[in-house]
């Protein structure tokens, strides 16, 4: 089954539910994380068939005589095997394109850094993957690339309650389900037994979600797209907001400065 399953419905948000919205769509999000992203070999890198590249071409009777039968590639790439048939990751060859895909993530356009917009995720990290030049480009939102609303200062100084109370919510819905869906991890569910606010539980599980390339109680700007993609275009204080969260201006957001960004104070950062 496809491991990571997006649910992108930005266009019939109402205002006055999108949080509620929000919530509802983390299981979608939950395994989302840039540069993480694999499929397994149904999925995206093989067909019934056997793989082709190039020259090379080998069919399998069964995934046990598969090189590539347990090797996971980030999205956007697909294994392959080396001279000595040793499978390693290479970009991928094609993607699977918008509305002739069953899946979700393959039919959402993405709005780079660079305001150009790519069919699916997968066709931009292919592209990222053989293109020097987009190496440090980024996905900034899901959605074709438009222009931004405004931010306000009202709607900037409530941001951080709406933000955690959508963390709240997306935690609550996930917490009863089955990992491979969406669901809790045993470290995430024995974190949870610890005597922490409600907020503090859920601002500092959605950071080590995010917190992944590496797990280092920082964030970078890679690692916040799971959070900003999929609410800028009907959030636009998501970009001033986490600016503002950069205290020390290092491109880094720490884990206190996130804490303090959704106003706890020091002593509830767990870190």
């Amino acid at each position: 089954m496809m491991k990571i399953f997006i649910v992108l419905c930005l266009a019939s948000l109402a205002i006055a539910n999108k949080h509620e919205m929000l919530a509802d769509q983390e299981l979608a999000r939950a395994k989302i994380a840039l540069d993480e992203l694999t499929f397994t070999k149904e999925e995206h890198i093989y067909n019934v068939d056997g793989y082709v590249e190039g020259e090379k071409e080998i069919g399998y009777e069964n995934e046990i005589d598969d090189p590539c039968a347990n090797m996971e590639c980030r999205i956007g790439r697909e294994c392959v095997l080396d001279n000595q048939r040793e499978p390693f990751c290479d970009c991928a060859t094609s993607c699977p394109q918008g509305e002739t895909s069953e899946d979700a993530i393959h039919r959402t356009k993405v709005c780079t850094t660079t305001n150009a917009t790519f069919t699916n995720l997968c066709e931009f990290h292919r592209q990222k993957c053989m293109e020097v030049d987009l190496m440090e480009v980024h996905v900034d939102y899901y959605g074709e690339c438009a222009e931004m609303g405004s931010c306000s200062a009202e709607d900037l100084r409530e941001y951080p309650e709406r933000m955690t109370n959508w963390f709240i919510k997306s935690l609550a819905l996930i917490r009863n389900r089955p990992e491979e869906h969406g669901g809790l991890s045993q470290k995430e569910k024995e974190t949870l037994q610890q005597e922490w606010s409600q907020s503090t539980h859920a601002i500092f599980w959605k950071f080590d979600r995010l917190d992944k390339n590496p797990s280092d109680h920082y964030l970078d700007f890679a690692e916040l797209e799971g959070l900003r993609a999929p609410i800028v275009l009907f959030e636009p204080c998501t970009k001033p907001f986490l600016q503002a969260c950069d205290v020390d201006n290092d491109t880094l957001i720490s884990a206190v400065e996130f804490g303090r960004c959704l106003n706890l104070s020091d002593e509830q950062v767990p870190y």
